[in-house]
């Protein structure tokens, strides 16, 4: 489905754990996959990227960016570092 449409994200409002949940699934790994590449639990990426949780971020914001393959910057606070709308073809 991914490789076949094209998306707009709006990242203005965008909480952290909608950012990390959004980095993982383009990254093509689990919750438990990124868990196990971070060397945490489980339930612990998915308490993240609950936003009734309303996460401001985590300490291994640098790990999950680097496994996922974003910006570290982008995944702790996209709103202060670039445009509005992205738009990625996947």
């Amino acid at each position: 489905y991914l490789t076949e449409h094209t998306r707009t994200y709006n990242f203005a409002n965008m909480k952290y754990g909608e950012r990390l949940r959004l980095a993982r699934e383009r990254a093509g790994l689990s919750q438990q996959q990124l868990a196990d590449a971070v060397g945490i639990k489980q339930p612990s990426v998915q308490h993240l990227e609950d936003v009734r949780n309303d996460s401001a971020g985590s300490i291994h914001t640098v790990t999950f960016a680097r496994t996922c393959g974003v910006s570290a910057d982008w995944l702790a606070d996209f709103r202060t570092r670039g445009p509005q709308e992205v738009s990625w073809q996947g």
